[in-house]
């Protein structure tokens, strides 16, 4: 998947594009920076803001994010090319749960484990063998 980035776009807009791709993950935004494998503290930017209103530069581009790319790279170059704070939230029934500690771990990786987790968890799942 390719995303656009610029001043012009909401952050909701953003989200939608990544999560129609990682259904069980989700990019929230922040006005400050987190360390590598570090959870972001702060409460995540609204969805209704604009990208221009997060950053004082105006890099426009393209990303690519693939499944096989690592978390914290896709992280990283948000914060490298465009000035943005993201942190990728993987869903556990029905909470997110910032991927702390698992950066390291593909996009496709983290999407599984939320899949398993929530089928795992799931009451109304019904196993092959019954």
């Amino acid at each position: 998947m390719t995303l656009e980035i610029n001043n012009s776009k909401t952050i909701r807009q953003i989200q939608l594009e990544f999560t129609s791709r990682f259904p069980n993950l989700k990019l929230e935004f922040f006005m400050h920076e987190h360390g590598r494998e570090e959870p972001s503290d702060e409460k995540p930017c609204p969805p209704e803001q604009t990208i221009g209103e997060l950053r004082d530069d105006d890099n426009q581009g393209l990303i690519t994010i693939t499944a096989d790319r690592e978390t914290g790279s896709v992280e990283r170059e948000f914060e490298q090319r465009f000035g943005l704070h993201v942190q990728i939230y993987r869903k556990r029934m029905d909470q997110w749960l910032q991927t702390v500690g698992t950066d390291i771990l593909t996009l496709e990786e983290q999407s599984r484990i939320a899949h398993d987790t929530s089928t795992f968890y799931n009451p109304n799942h019904r196993h092959e063998d019954e």
